[in-house]
């Protein structure tokens, strides 16, 4: 997701670290030669710190290439592929450094992190817990030179990624501690509570952890019971001091993510485990590797028949689920592609809004990769958006794709940049009652059947800078002068209250007057005091003047 603001300018609203890694596959027109590359890294990584945990190369090569889930996510272009390698570099510097005492070691290793940490930030955080912990505890039972040399290089190249993150937030966004997701969406981090995609509690993350653990339970290498088999391997090949390391970074990831609102892309699920892989990887191969060492009281073949026995069978489980979603991720980007070609159908110079697309569509087709000079520009139908497109944008036709299923664009008349009025039943109320036939829609509340609350709320209109008429068609009764309730304009999550009155027995129409000095998501809103009697009907916006200074 691009951000674009006159004082933001053009950015990303994730951390830099994959968008860099990505630079000299975007340079050669292919953005996915640097995911193979990151699988190669990858594999390369885990493979030597295999090594170090004696086990042996096949066996690493075979886990990972058995693995629909590594296929299916290394088919992507998921900012998760590059954090998978730095996930592994990060591993092997870390376990060379404990056996050799090389500082040198630590520090690739905390480099290592710091671009995890520049890259899958929340992910790196649960991760740094554990090896933060385990750093220290070696260092308590050996406290000799070498040995806190080594572990502040680790510590210290770690929080080079936090110096850059805190310097690329000071840049982008203003602020050392505003990440460009929290400008583009203030819930959009982790926490519960009111988040981007709705309501999210507790149990919705809970629900989000059974999925997660159920689809890795097959993906993870392609039969069900894969993680159960991965368990049993790595209590298999416990070794002190390695494997609780490892099975922390990797539950507390899996635990971490029970507080975040968005699941993920179910075609290559579950993706926010992804760099816990790595960690899998290793703890079942240190299992297999001890339970093919019960077999060397056989012969040479017969190990090798036992070996073949495992990958065939494994083999066939993996391959079957790899196709299965393989098939449902081709359709899909066929599917994409037909939309994204009803999409540049258009005549030059156009607009296209998108209105009630499939949620994958509208999220990888809703940008604009030469920002304003993209043609056509594409925008998501929402909010009024014709409003400001006719006052911005007064030379360019106006099309919209919608539906399910890619139909021919569709022309709009730009109406004269009116804003249609916004009737009752299109607000949210938690109070009061609906009337809503074919001639009215009205909401009435009445003390003391109804409570206090918002008659008319969470409804957005986009508005271009310039003098406003905000005309609330209402029905209010009641004693004296007794406050029935409040209107206002609001932006910013309610934050910014940008006009506001109260109302009185015997309102019925009242304007409030608001001069905007910026695009600005305006929400207006209905409040019911708890006080006599507030029906609301409509409310109308009006333009007295633009101030818009320039077109695009």
């Amino acid at each position: 997701m691009i951000i674009n603001d006159d004082q933001l300018g053009w950015f990303s609203r994730y951390p830099p670290a994959h968008a860099v890694w990505l630079i000299p596959g975007v340079a050669v027109g292919y953005p996915r030669l640097m995911v193979a590359v990151a699988a190669f890294i990858s594999a390369w990584f885990l493979i030597k710190a295999g090594e170090k945990l004696k086990i042996s190369t096949w066996i690493i090569a075979g886990l990972l290439l058995l693995s629909p889930y590594f296929w299916l996510m290394q088919g992507s272009v998921l900012s998760h592929t590059s954090g998978l390698a730095g996930t592994a570099i990060m591993i092997w510097a870390y376990l060379v450094w404990l056996q050799d005492r090389s500082a040198s070691y630590a520090a690739i290793a905390g480099l290592a992190w710091a671009f995890l940490f520049l890259n899958r930030t929340y992910t790196a955080l649960w991760i740094a817990l554990p090896f933060a912990v385990d750093a220290l505890l070696r260092l308590f039972y050996c406290r000799t030179r070498n040995q806190l040399i080594g572990t502040l290089a680790f510590a210290g190249c770690a929080a080079t990624g936090v110096v850059i993150y805190l310097l690329y937030n000071a840049a982008t966004t203003g602020n050392p501690l505003m990440p460009a997701f929290l400008v583009y969406n203030p819930t959009d981090g982790p926490g519960f509570g009111n988040r981007h995609g709705g309501k999210f509690s507790p149990a919705d993350g809970w629900e989000f952890i059974i999925y997660d653990l159920t689809t890795l339970n097959v993906r993870l290498w392609g039969f069900t019971g894969s993680l159960v088999a991965w368990l049993a391997l790595a209590i298999a090949g416990w070794k002190k001091g390695i494997t609780p390391l490892m099975l922390s970074a990797t539950f507390l990831v899996w635990l971490g993510y029970m507080g975040f609102w968005f699941i993920g892309i179910p075609q290559v699920a579950p993706v926010y485990y992804y760099e816990t892989l790595a960690f899998m990887i290793l703890t079942a191969g240190m299992g297999l590797s001890r339970l093919f060492g019960l077999l060397n009281q056989f012969s040479h073949w017969a190990r090798i028949v036992v070996a073949l026995l495992v990958v065939s069978v494994v083999g066939k489980y993996a391959v079957t689920t790899f196709n299965t979603y393989a098939d449902v991720i081709t359709k899909r980007h066929k599917f994409k592609s037909a939309y994204q070609q009803v999409i540049h159908d258009v005549p030059p110079g156009s607009i296209v809004l998108l209105n009630h697309v499939p949620k994958d569509i509208l999220d990888e087709t809703s940008w604009n990769p030469h920002g304003l000079k993209s043609d056509p520009l594409i925008m998501r139908d929402g909010y009024g958006v014709l409003h400001p497109i006719y006052y911005l944008f007064p030379n360019r036709s106006v099309y919209k794709v919608k539906g399910y299923s890619p139909k021919p664009a569709q022309p709009i008349n730009h109406v004269g940049g009116k804003i249609a009025p916004i009737h009752a039943n299109q607000m949210r109320a938690n109070t009061g009652l609906l009337t809503d036939n074919l001639r009215e829609s009205r909401i009435l509340a009445e003390a003391p059947i109804h409570k206090k609350g918002f008659l008319g709320n969470s409804f957005y209109q986009y508005l271009i800078p310039g003098e406003y008429e905000v005309k609330y068609y209402i029905e209010a009764s009641g004693t004296g002068n007794m406050v029935i309730g409040k209107l206002d304009l609001v932006s910013n999550s309610g934050k910014d209250v940008l006009v506001q009155q109260d109302i009185f027995p015997g309102d019925t129409e009242v304007t409030l007057n608001v001069v905007l000095d910026k695009i600005t998501l305006a929400e207006p809103r209905i409040h019911f005091s708890g006080n006599g009697r507030l029906g609301f009907d409509r409310i109308e916006i009006h333009l007295i003047k633009s101030n818009v200074e320039h077109t695009y």
